[in-house]
């Protein structure tokens, strides 16, 4: 979307800021889903790891 903004369609810029915001939203949302049953209150957020020592 916003290489498409920037490539001569500048008044697609602000929906696509919207959406950028509404993902922001729910990788929020998803972030910090408690998962069921765990008394350490862990959230449902993938686990990133670099296999760099």
């Amino acid at each position: 979307m916003t290489e498409f903004s920037l490539n001569g369609h500048p008044d697609s810029l602000v929906p696509g800021v919207g959406e950028m915001f509404r993902l922001r939203d729910l990788a929020n949302s998803l972030i910090r889903k408690l998962i069921p049953g765990n008394e350490d209150a862990c959230h449902g957020a993938p686990i990133y790891r670099s296999d760099e020592q």
